[in-house]
């Protein structure tokens, strides 16, 4: 018995001492911003920098119908000259949206434009 109470003040102090010196768990595992962040933004949102608060619904729709058309022969152009077929799984849904990205520490503002539809 005497051999166990004078391990426990021992075993005690070694544990405080760890305590103080070791960094805090939850500081070692939380997540620390790396410079980047997102936020997803649908083109025609009166969020968009590119919003036009003139443009009609008529107009935006119209607008809309343009872009995906020149989108498309844009995208066709760049494998007109190619026998290699490329594809990439799409997640289902509609709209164009900007995504607002900063990069960077510190961080800059960019725009970048995600076209998704099913």
């Amino acid at each position: 018995m005497a051999a166990f109470f004078s391990y426990l003040p021992f075993r005690l102090l070694l544990q405080l001492l760890l305590l103080a010196i070791l960094p805090n768990p939850t500081t070692i595992f939380t997540s620390k911003p790396l410079g980047f962040s997102i936020v997803l933004i649908h083109r025609d949102s009166s969020l968009s920098p590119l919003y036009d608060l003139s443009s009609t619904l008529a107009q935006g729709a119209e607008q809309a119908a343009l872009r995906s058309m020149l989108r498309s022969r844009s995208i066709a152009s760049w494998f007109a000259n190619t026998t290699i077929m490329i594809s990439s799984p799409m997640m289902p849904g509609s709209g164009e949206f900007l995504v607002e990205h900063f990069l960077g520490t510190p961080s800059s503002l960019y725009w970048a434009m995600g076209h998704y539809k099913h």
